[in-house]
């Protein structure tokens, strides 16, 4: 997560909706009005106040921000200057102790209300539903740099831009999918678009029903476009999955896969390739050139989908409205609550509509809107003003006097800083350079460089990195057969092997040489992690987190005595099986699925050279040795479970941070699992918990993870019905949490190595309130960033210590 990733709020505007170049909406369909009031007038006879002391934060970044549209936004650049300029109606902050993260109210005045119940009938809601329509209250005091008040209309108005069915923005997703999906949402944005229907369950058009149309691509007896189903799900064909994920899963062994690449770079965002003559050949190479999969041409029906005019949906039927000036309201596909409502309602989609319509224009018959591309197009909420803009140069913000929190009790102690000026600075040496003689006051320096400094922090990510072992007896025996006479791969399937491998690692050395913005991973889930949101307490920082990883943290997992010890054992107890003789070879096959080679070949080389060592002095040296599992493309974990590789190292699964127990699937389910071989129903694991030891299996625990109900043994006597979430519950979710993550570090398949982190400089001037990093606030940003001195006395500082502050 990058540093600022979670700390912004899309940008809020207030609105007029008046004759503009264009109007949002089909043709016909009105615009909702946003109520506007004048805006409160600066007195003019007021004393001028002292100058107070300036405070600049300098910031040199690697990317520039571009366009800081709320419609748009794409890059990490953008987010952060959109962060200045904006609020959202919730907002992350710390908790009361500063021990942990929560959220707050910032545009809105108080926690959302459920008013499902009233709207019952509409929306598609029913009799009984709740939490799914919400009323939020906004503060009174919301306005804009030029004191323009935002009302609720301000929001509805702007939604309706977002959503736009003629000029549908990237960023129209926020409403139309996942969590905060509003009703009617995706039907109104699309209703100017085409559906998708499957033709194997609709017309079953033949080929030849088909014709090519002016443009090459064929289509229907009624004129509608065709496509080939590449990455679509097909229910009638394939279950519901698609044809990648078989393409994937099963590579050549099943496809012609000379055509595949070609197929992909045709695909559009939906998952399918228009249907032309090349498109026609490619996929019949693709489905048809290797005989396991079983297609011919007479199949290709069964993979077409014929589009079809959306049935018109009215703007009236999206779920989102205004009842009053500061009442808004908003209408759900799906139930949400708590922490994940909040959450999501971080985000904001507003637009000053007034000034978006005058920057929306069609250039070559293609729509553009230049809103948020400098000083001009911009109107900020925030808590600073956009004053200077150069284009991928540099820019100015200053504090906004208008920001609403500034009135807010604390506000003494909230936005110190004056300015922030960001420059363009893509060149390491030259930002490093600026920075030590205090002209920066915060830089991302080159990874090797400066791991140590006493101002350098890590700033955690959520993603742990892991060595992934194939423990599957039959599959390793098969490819051991497969090496030749002597070869033996099947050792693996020894815990002590397996754990000795974990010990023999050097994880800073790797991260050093390998990753060296990383840095060592013993456990599944990073600090990030948090282990329940809504109390926003990192995982870690918890008694059970911490359990979960006693034994595993030590020494950063680097025990090569033990190792050895363990690689002598695990031979003996190899050779006393018979499943190897003193003649064996034991031949590791490693890849990586990473998208980068020399990620790829340095990780294979570090590893190479760390096993090799570690068995020196023990039965298997000179007897170990390593094969590269070449032609893996990027995100191929598939490699294991298809046993094309003994280990794969560079794997890991994204939102760990918010949602670990969803993430535990990747781990403990046989869907997602790598450790095909681990009998999970029969792996007992225990909990105490209220005096007690409860024991059950990991299905079992994991079941209860999911919520549902489990027998689980007491104190080693009678079976106890546990439902999760009742009141007789004796545990929580992160009690099961901890006892899963112990149950896959002790089964040694799944090997934490690193885990991803980004390194920062900070001035010797600024001060944050924490030195703990939390989810979505930071060590603080720029809300409570704190200087020792202002800008004057720095700029004498810098000069009496000869230009080098930083150093």
């Amino acid at each position: 997560m990058k540093r600022f990733g979670m700390l912004f709020a899309m940008l809020a505007v207030a609105a007029v909706i008046a004759a503009a170049v264009f109007t949002a909406g089909r043709a016909g369909e009105k615009a909702p009005d946003a109520a506007r009031k004048a805006p409160t007038p600066i007195p003019t006879n007021a004393p001028a106040p002292s100058a107070p002391p300036a405070y600049t934060l300098h910031r040199g970044l690697t990317e520039f921000p571009a366009n800081w549209n709320p419609h748009c936004i794409s890059t990490d650049a953008d987010a952060e200057m959109l962060q200045y300029l904006s609020a959202g109606l919730y907002a992350f902050d710390y908790n009361e102790d500063r021990s942990g993260v929560c959220l707050k109210p910032c545009m809105a005045a108080a926690a959302p209300v459920d008013v499902t119940a009233e709207y019952a009938g509409a929306f598609g809601l029913s009799e009984g539903d709740t939490c799914r329509a919400w009323s939020i209250s906004l503060r009174e005091d919301l306005c804009w740099q030029d004191g323009s008040p935002i009302t609720a209309f301000d929001f509805v108005a702007s939604a309706f831009r977002l959503l736009d069915p003629e000029h549908p923005q990237p960023r129209s997703s926020l409403f139309c999918s996942g969590p905060l999906a509003l009703a009617g949402a995706r039907e109104y944005r699309d209703s100017a678009a085409h559906i998708h229907l499957e033709n194997a369950v609709n017309a079953f058009y033949t080929l030849e029903d088909l014709s090519p149309g002016e443009d090459g691509i064929y289509r229907t007896p009624e004129g509608q476009p065709v496509s080939l189903a590449l990455d679509f799900p097909l229910e009638h064909l394939l279950y519901g999955k698609t044809l990648r994920f078989y393409v994937e899963t099963y590579g050549t062994k099943c496809f012609d896969l000379s055509t595949w690449r070609t197929l992909l770079e045709q695909m559009d965002a939906d998952g399918l390739v228009p249907l032309t003559d090349e498109s026609l050949e490619a996929f019949l190479t693709l489905t048809t050139g290797n005989p396991n999969w079983g297609d011919s041409r007479e199949t290709v029906p069964a993979y077409l989908i014929c589009d079809e005019p959306t049935p018109g949906a009215a703007w009236a039927e999206t779920g989102i409205f205004a009842r009053s000036s500061t009442e808004l309201v908003l209408v759900l596909e799906k139930p949400l609550a708590g922490f994940g409502l909040l959450s999501a309602l971080t985000e904001s989609w507003l637009v000053c509509c007034e000034l978006y319509d005058e920057c929306a224009a069609m250039e070559d018959g293609v729509y553009v809107n230049t809103y948020g591309t400098s000083p001009e197009t911009t109107a900020s909420c925030g808590p600073y003003v956009l004053t200077e803009y150069t284009q991928g140069s540099s820019c100015t913000l200053r504090r906004n006097p208008r920001y609403f929190e500034n009135g807010d009790p604390g506000a003494d102690e909230w936005y110190e800083t004056t300015e922030i000026r960001l420059t363009a600075q893509d060149d390491d040496a030259r930002r490093m350079e600026l920075f030590l003689g205090g002209a920066l006051d915060q830089c991302a320096p080159d990874p090797a460089a400066w791991p140590d400094a006493e101002t350098c922090r890590t700033i955690p990510g959520d993603t742990t990195y892991l060595l992934v072992l194939n423990s599957d007896f039959s599959a390793l025996e098969k490819r051991q057969a497969e090496a030749g006479e002597q070869v033996n791969k099947t050792i693996l399937t020894l815990p002590d092997f397996r754990r000795a491998i974990s010990l023999a690692l050097d994880r800073e050395a790797f991260c050093r040489t390998v990753s060296p913005q990383n840095r060592p991973a013993m456990t599944l889930f990073t600090a990030l992690t948090l282990a329940d949101p809504e109390l926003g307490i990192p995982y870690r920082n918890t008694a059970r987190g911490q359990e979960a990883a006693a034994g595993y943290a030590e020494g950063n997992g680097y025990d090569p005595a033990e190792a050895s010890r363990l690689f002598t054992k695990a031979w003996k107890e190899a050779l006393a099986e018979g499943l190897v003789t003193e003649d064996s070879v034991v031949e590791l096959c490693i890849g990586s699925p990473s998208a980068s080679a020399e990620y790829c070949l340095q990780g294979w080389n570090v590893l190479k050279e760390q096993l090799t060592s570690a068995v020196d002095d023990t039965p298997l040296e000179g007897r170990l040795r390593f094969v590269r599992a070449d032609g893996l493309d990027a995100g191929d974990s598939a490699a294991l479970w298809e046993n094309r590789a003994d280990l794969l190292f560079g794997v890991g699964w994204e939102g760990n941070a918010l949602d670990p127990y969803a993430v535990m699937a990747a781990y403990v389910s046989p869907e997602y699992r790598f450790d095909s071989a681990w009998d999970t129903a029969g792996d007992l694991r225990s909990l105490q918990a209220g005096g007690n030891r409860y024991t059950a299996s990991v299905d079992d625990w994991y079941a209860l993870l999911l919520g549902e109900s489990r027998s689980v043994l007491k104190n080693g006597g009678e079976a106890e019905t546990i439902q999760p979430g009742s009141p007789q519950c004796p545990f929580c979710p992160t009690d099961i949490l901890a006892v899963l993550e112990k149950a896959v570090l002790d089964r040694g398949c799944v090997i934490p190595l690193s885990e991803s982190c980004t390194r920062e400089l900070e001035s010797r001037r600024l001060r944050f309130p924490s030195e703990e990093y939390f989810y979505g606030v930071g060590f603080g940003g720029v809300k409570y960033l704190r200087y020792t001195c202002p800008d004057a006395e720095w700029a004498a500082h810098t000069a009496a210590c000869g230009g080098h502050p930083n150093e």
